[in-house]
């Protein structure tokens, strides 16, 4: 999951919501590629501005993954194709799929992983291929570009690591955990991508001004 605080008071019809949609590509979602953006850029500047940024965010993880400051991760590349993202290693190639959820990510978090890749939710106006929490803040401004790179790493450690909501019973484990130990930060499954996390800002905080 992204990186923001989870909510202590939590309502068990959103928990069941969050069950059914765990390892599905779940609840109408629109699918996100650099091809799909490029399309739309034809009729809103926006989609294009969010492509770029996309572009710079990958930049940004593939410079911390050939630093010393990458520990966690297998050493790889990102890939950004007309139809997705790849994280390629030496001995494996994973898809990191984004889709776009038509509401926000209960509890707030910015992405919530999946087996092939993860999900965002809509936030702010627009085009939900742009208008959603990849590239918007809290704000609904967008996004700096390092915390696009810094998403991307969280949610492929969690497709790399295989944990997570990264199929259905994983995902029924992952809510009770965090449920009844009131876990997010030190979660079990959370362990393995926050490491990558803290070692991006790391890296971030020595090598970049933002």
């Amino acid at each position: 999951m992204g990186k923001r605080s989870v909510c202590a008071h939590r309502s068990w019809a959103v928990v069941g919501w969050l069950f059914l949609c765990a390892g599905s590509v779940g609840c109408a979602s629109t699918e996100l590629t650099p091809d799909a953006l490029h399309a739309l850029g034809a009729e809103d500047p926006e989609a294009v501005t969010a492509l770029v940024r996309w572009k710079r965010g990958i930049d940004s993880a593939n410079d911390f993954l050939a630093s010393d400051f990458s520990q966690t991760l297998p050493a790889g590349r990102f890939q950004l194709a007309g139809d997705g993202m790849r994280f390629v290693t030496e001995d494996a190639v994973y898809p990191i799929g984004v889709h776009v959820l038509p509401m926000s990510i209960p509890f707030g978090p910015d992405a919530q992983e999946r087996s092939w890749g993860f999900v965002i939710g809509r936030k702010g106006d627009g085009d939900p291929l742009y208008a959603n929490s990849m590239f918007r803040d809290d704000g609904c401004d967008w996004m700096h570009t390092i915390h696009v790179g810094g998403l991307v790493l969280h949610e492929t450690a969690h497709v790399v690591f295989d944990v997570g909501t990264v199929g259905f019973w994983k995902g029924v484990a992952y809510y009770l955990e965090q449920i009844f130990l009131l876990r997010y930060r030190t979660h079990s499954a959370e362990r393995l991508p926050f490491a990558v996390t803290d070692e991006y800002y790391a890296w971030v905080s020595e090598t970049r001004e933002f």
